[in-house]
């Protein structure tokens, strides 16, 4: 009786276990490439592209159109206030002032908002759709881009500041949020 209990327990955490694939500290923690490109167009003589570069707390991201048109962002989640830095070359920077509400046909967005919604849907669309390999495993593109993914949605959206150094994001420790969260949530009162 005590070994088919043991048994259940066991195959529950190996199950558990491969349901999500990789752990946070290996996504938080961990510096990773990835390129994504794929053949589009008239006779698909043109190529779209995606490149991701993971160092310690920053990501950048470069986003080809057409082989030709390109697009740069860097992204610090780890420091404070929550923002994007975009541009080629020289970097316009867009901080968070407040949560982003109101879907895409909102009136009132902040450039934040704009440029957040982009980098997004191009993760989205680019990558998360065109990357090979699974999404549970992080050694593969597919699972590069998710965990990208995952850590510039809590940071963008949610406005969670990661410390350098192991976290989690579905664990006891969480990150703190950011000062425009928390000004949102207390007016939300």
């Amino acid at each position: 009786m005590f070994f088919s209990k043991f048994r259940i327990l066991f195959f529950a955490i190996l199950i558990s276990n491969c349901t999500y694939g990789f752990l946070d500290e290996s996504c938080l923690g961990g510096n990773f490439s990835a390129k994504v490109s794929h053949k589009v167009g008239i006779f698909s003589l043109l190529q779209n592209g995606l490149m991701i570069a993971k160092e310690n707390c920053t990501i950048n991201l470069t986003f080809k159109k057409w082989s030709i048109f390109e697009k740069k962002w860097s992204i610090d989640y780890c420091r404070m206030p929550v923002h994007i830095k975009y541009g080629n070359g020289s970097f316009d920077v867009y901080k968070r002032t407040d949560a982003c509400v109101g879907g895409k046909n909102a009136k009132d967005k902040s450039d934040f908002c704009k440029k957040s919604e982009e980098l997004e849907n191009i993760i989205s669309d680019e990558g998360l759709i065109f990357a090979n390999g699974l999404k549970e495993d992080i050694s593969s593109d597919h699972g590069k881009v998710y965990c990208t993914f995952l850590i510039l949605r809590s940071y963008l959206k949610d406005g969670i500041v990661y410390a350098s150094g192991p976290q989690k994001f579905n664990g006891n420790e969480m990150p703190h949020k950011s000062e425009a969260e928390k000004t949102s949530q207390e007016g939300a009162l």
